[in-house]
């Protein structure tokens, strides 16, 4: 049986390279992000992870999810803080607590460096 995957932010570039992985390894992949992915062998979900229904919506029949959907552009971050708290922290809050109600099995989250302070900001 093949699994099914959703990647949140699959069209970033981090993402695109998870969404690869995951095709070559033969699950069934669904993207979920604001932008089309231009591909033709994933599933694909326009939507922002602030739009709970549809997050729910989107988590049914998944296996894993890969959550990578964020604003990481630090030069945008510093102009957009709030939506930027709103798309990162609530968004992600969101996607964890529909993760638990559909009773995901694996929910893998990934950060950037920029966590660990203002590296690569110099």
């Amino acid at each position: 049986m093949s699994k099914n995957v959703l990647v949140t932010g699959g069209c970033g570039f981090i993402g695109s390279h998870v969404v690869d992985a995951l095709i070559k390894k033969k699950y069934k992949v669904t993207i979920f992000d604001l932008v089309s992915p231009g591909r033709k062998d994933v599933k694909f979900i326009k939507g922002n992870i602030l739009n709970r229904s549809l997050v729910q919506s989107s988590l049914k029949n998944m296996h894993f999810i890969f959550h990578l959907a964020a604003v990481s552009d630090i030069n945008k971050v510093k102009n957009i803080p709030a939506i930027t708290i709103s798309t990162n922290v609530l968004g992600t809050t969101y996607l964890i607590e529909a993760s638990r109600k559909a009773k995901v099995n694996r929910f893998v989250f990934a950060s950037t460096y920029y966590s660990y302070g203002n590296a690569g900001n110099l």
